[in-house]
């Protein structure tokens, strides 16, 4: 067994998070504002796939459905600011539940979150000036709403992105449908592989560009005309940025795709699912791997000559996989940050440990940013041709080097 094969045991085996959720000692929360240059309007919208079954065991009856929140540049307006968590009483209703679940943050910590507003005007009109706005998808870790993300979804958008920010009925840990309908995920199900749920996941990316596409040429529509479909992106964090990686692959459609803390974090593993799309990877920090020791070996039914093959095989294999890549990938590592630091969790919950929850918000707009403008807006960006001073935290990399 080699060092590679066991990170990707790991990585397949990804379990709900669970929010550990401190006490807050009474403090309002605000979120931390976006830093472009736009106002911001989101609204949310109920997209049913008439030609795909639901997976989930019990309901396999019912088409597959998703909810998906627009995040976009927007127009001057004086309508409400949208809740943190729109759905909120909904939500609130399963506290216990979600509690029970290991989901503090939205269990018995969901009460900090009543009064939490964000920076976009619900249902405020799309900016009708300029040329069109790019588009990215944003797909949320293994049982997480999309809400949780929010910091970074309205920064991207408020630099000039329309954004869509998907809850996938299932695989995040509540989703509230119309109706009064609710999806909740049972974490005691036998669940399917963690391949089997990427493809889920790839395949609601695709259905919500189609319908994104609708959108855009709909006569007398919101979005009529204001999309930018040939630049297209997606993201996503933990499972969700592994199908972002795997659908781009597929569908040429997506022109760039930023995976955060996703599957093993190593640049070879991405480009092994998605050699043709460039690629940004924005991981946390790990302990420095070690040889293994020859008990270790010894339970593994290697000796020191056979691993030391192994791992020149290995290296053979990934300088073959960058071979074959016809893009670019880029992978930045954020020293002190955590696998939920790629979200709002952390200052939710005034969570500072390994890094300043804010400061790593900050650093991964920054990069989502960069990418995305370099390979949507076809704009130069510093940050990404080389280690920067402005992020000391973090480390580069770059493929091809």
């Amino acid at each position: 067994m080699t060092r590679s094969s066991i990170r990707r045991a790991c990585a397949s085996t990804l379990a709900i998070v669970a929010f550990v959720a401190p006490a807050i000692n009474g403090q309002a929360l605000e979120l931390p504002a976006p830093r472009g240059p736009y106002a911001l309007g989101t609204t949310i919208l109920h997209w049913v796939d008439a030609a795909r079954a639901e997976t989930s065991r019990g309901h396999e009856r019912e088409r597959r459905e998703l909810m998906v929140q627009l995040w976009y540049p927007a127009a001057p307006s004086t309508l409400s600011f949208v809740p943190y968590v729109p759905e909120f009483t909904a939500i609130a209703a399963h506290a216990k539940e979600l509690n029970a679940h290991g989901l503090a943050l939205l269990g018995g910590g969901i009460n900090r979150l009543r009064d939490v507003r964000a920076h976009a005007r619900l249902d405020a009109p799309v900016l009708a000036t300029g040329s069109p706005w790019p588009v990215v998808l944003f797909s949320p870790g293994n049982s997480v709403p999309r809400s949780i993300y929010t910091v970074l979804v309205e920064d991207l958008a408020s630099r000039g992105f329309v954004v869509a920010a998907i809850d996938h009925p299932y695989t995040v840990a509540i989703v509230v449908l119309p109706g009064g309908r609710v999806a909740m995920q049972d974490p005691d199900e036998p669940g399917a592989s963690f391949e089997a749920r990427v493809a889920v996941r790839a395949a609601d990316l695709r259905f919500a560009l189609d319908e994104i596409t609708r959108a855009n040429a709909a006569d007398g529509g919101a979005f009529a005309g204001r999309l930018d479909l040939s630049h297209v992106g997606a993201f996503g964090h933990s499972l969700g940025g592994v199908a972002a990686v795997q659908i781009a692959a597929s569908d040429r459609r997506f022109t760039a795709v930023a995976n955060l803390d996703g599957g093993t974090g190593e640049i070879a593993d991405n480009i092994e699912r998605n050699r043709v799309t460039p690629l940004l990877l924005v991981t946390k920090s790990t302990a420095a791997e070690s040889a293994p020791t020859d008990q270790t070996l010894k339970t593994w039914g290697l000796s020191r000559t056979q691993y030391e093959a192994l791992m020149a095989e290995e290296r053979r294999q990934r300088e073959a996989t960058y071979g074959a890549m016809t893009s670019v990938a880029y992978r930045i590592t954020v020293a002190g940050a955590q696998h939920m630091n790629f979200s709002d969790a952390p200052y939710l919950e005034r969570d500072n440990r390994g890094i300043d929850a804010v400061r790593a918000l900050r650093i991964t707009s920054d990069y989502l940013a960069a990418f995305f403008e370099r390979f949507l807006y076809e704009r130069p960006s510093v940050l990404l041709d080389g280690p920067s001073s402005a992020h000391p935290e973090t480390h580069w990399e770059r493929v091809p080097r």
